[in-house]
């Protein structure tokens, strides 16, 4: 009669421990996938911040793609922009680039576009951009799709980024930079004109044909570019800016 009872507490003894090495095990699992999460994450992250072109971004996505057989980006119509491993030299994809969701991925583990397993992930604000990864023998989980998604994120963080440097390069080139700065930021009406009480400084420089023919092509690029120096730096700091030199 003693044994019974025994027999049931040793069995629920092992059947709690059981129970406990499991979540044990369970939360060792977790806690691996995201350090690694992490550690990937923060390599991407350092890549894409020495990325100089478009080029660049795309081959970082490739490189720190999460690991598969053939990596590749297209564009949203389908033109291939990058690849590698499986996908190098492939000009096309059996995949609906025009008719797929922009903000939604994609996993097929079925076989539907030609490969085993597919992951495609979209990318980009302004532009949409398609990274397509494809495996044979092993299919896209959960985890390939939250690293793909971090890795999505930084990628069009850095072209935005790229395409903002460049735009305000170009803007700088006709606009002062307060003015630059406000088309930038979209602000509404700087484009329709506004009346403001300006004041606007013709300068020249006296007798400058005679100097010169006195100072010669050096002297006088030296001249003018002292000239144009302290000109420049009294209007800016007067909220000013010039119009033509």
């Amino acid at each position: 009669s003693i044994a019974r009872p025994l027999g049931a507490l040793l069995a629920r003894i092992f059947e709690d421990h059981a129970e406990q090495e499991s979540i044990r095990r369970r939360l060792a699992e977790e806690t691996l996938r995201e350090y690694r999460h992490s550690n990937l994450v923060q390599k991407a992250a350092v890549a894409f911040t020495s990325c100089q072109t478009l080029e660049d971004v795309l081959q970082a996505v490739l490189q720190h793609a999460p690991v598969s057989d053939g990596q590749a980006v297209f564009d949203a119509q389908g033109h291939l922009l990058a690849a590698s491993g499986g996908l190098n030299g492939c000009d096309a994809i059996r995949f609906p680039f025009t008719a797929a969701s922009k903000t939604k991925p994609l996993i097929d583990n079925e076989n539907r576009h030609g490969w085993p397993f597919l992951l495609a992930y979209p990318f980009g604000d302004e532009e949409t951009y398609w990274l397509i990864l494809t495996r044979q023998s092993a299919p896209f989980t959960s985890v390939d799709t939250q690293h793909t998604a971090t890795l999505a994120a930084l990628a069009a963080a850095s072209v935005d980024s790229r395409r903002q440097r460049r735009l305000s390069s170009s803007l700088l080139r006709y606009f002062p930079r307060p003015v630059a700065d406000s088309l930038l930021r979209g602000e509404s009406g700087i484009l329709e004109g506004a009346e403001y009480n300006a004041t606007i400084l013709f300068a020249d420089i006296r007798r400058f044909t005679r100097t010169t023919q006195e100072l010669g092509p050096q002297g006088t690029v030296a001249l003018l570019n002292r000239f144009f120096e302290e000109m420049v730096m009294i209007l800016r700091k007067h909220r000013g800016f010039v119009d033509k030199f």
